[in-house]
C-alpha cells in the first residue's frame, strides 16, 4: 500500500552548526484536502468525459490517480544543497 508525506524536515546549517531544525507535520493537511478533493471530484472527472475522445476516456480519467501515485513517491525524497558546512537539507517521511 502506498502512503502520502506525512512529515518534512528542514534543517539549515551555517558555519558548520545546524541553525534551524524544522519538523513540518504535512499529515494534519490531509482531512482537509481529501474533503475539498470528495466535493470537488465530480465536475472535473465530467469535464474529462466529455472533452476526451471516445478512446481517450480512461487515459483521461485515471490521471488522478497516476498523479496521487507520483505524489506519494515523494516519501523518501532527500534533497540537499549549498557547500559541506553551509547549506540547507531537506528530507521527506
Amino acid at each position: 500500500m502506498i502512503w502520502p508525506p506525512s512529515m518534512v524536515r528542514v534543517r539549515i546549517y551555517e558555519n558548520g552548526r545546524r541553525k534551524l531544525n524544522l519538523w513540518l507535520p504535512v499529515c494534519v493537511l490531509w482531512p482537509p484536502v481529501i474533503l475539498i478533493a470528495l466535493l470537488l471530484a465530480p465536475a472535473p472527472v465530467a469535464v474529462l468525459w466529455l472533452a476526451a475522445g471516445k478512446g481517450r476516456r480512461r487515459g483521461a480519467v485515471m490521471a488522478g490517480p497516476l498523479l496521487f501515485r507520483l505524489f506519494c513517491a515523494i516519501r523518501g525524497f532527500y534533497f540537499e544543497a549549498g557547500n559541506p558546512g553551509n547549506g540547507i537539507r531537506m528530507a521527506v517521511y
